[in-house]
């Protein structure tokens, strides 16, 4: 069933090309890490702001943690530490959340396609007459998550990882269905033609 193409622009598919499918990576997968660490940093922030309102109540344990100087390190030292760490936070969260919106994976009636790139934008494609085989890899937390990768290998293409791999779709949504989607779309391109007998 084709679908309207939201990632990817019509001017890349050809007249009659048909998208079936059209994803970017889980969010979690790419987005766990700095939001993590930018949580943290946050907290730490929001403890020295903490300290240095002369009202704000005292905090049970943390207030004398964070007072004072530790080591020869002064409360102003710390707070410019802080102060790093938050815009280091802030740029590894921005550059993984861009990462994620350039990241597409697309599939129509007649290849795949990965679309990549922050500054640009990079494709690669794969036709689905080509490809002849879809390994779906899904750990424990990955199927908690709802998320899992795709490995399309295919004669012809350079290969990924040395194990027969040329192209790999990570942390993608859901994807014991996607590949029924896929494998519907090879049945219908690819099992004619094999099918078919010699003359």
């Amino acid at each position: 069933m084709a679908i309207k193409p939201k990632l990817i622009k019509k001017k890349m598919l050809s007249k009659d090309e048909r998208v079936v499918f059209q994803s970017r990576p889980s969010w979690w997968w790419c987005m766990k890490a700095p939001t993590l660490f930018l949580l943290v940093v946050l907290a730490a922030n929001i403890l020295l702001a903490w300290k240095l309102v002369p009202s704000a109540p005292e905090l049970p344990y943390l207030s004398s943690a964070i007072g004072g100087s530790m080591g020869g390190v002064t409360q102003a030292a710390f707070a410019a530490i802080a102060i790093i760490a938050l815009i280091v936070a802030l740029w590894f969260f921005y550059v993984r959340w861009l990462r994620l919106r350039k990241t597409a994976y697309i599939a129509t009636d007649e290849r795949i396609i990965t679309q990549t790139g922050i500054m640009g934008k990079e494709y690669e494609d794969i036709p689905v007459t080509h490809i002849e085989n879809i390994r779906m890899s899904q750990t424990l937390g990955e199927w908690f998550l709802g998320y899992g990768t795709l490995k399309f290998s295919s004669e012809g293409f350079e290969e990924r990882e040395g194990k027969g791999v040329h192209m790999v779709w990570e942390a993608v949504p859901k994807p014991a269905a996607v590949r029924t989607i896929l494998q519907d779309v090879m049945d219908i391109r690819v099992k004619p033609t094999r099918d078919k007998p010699a003359r």
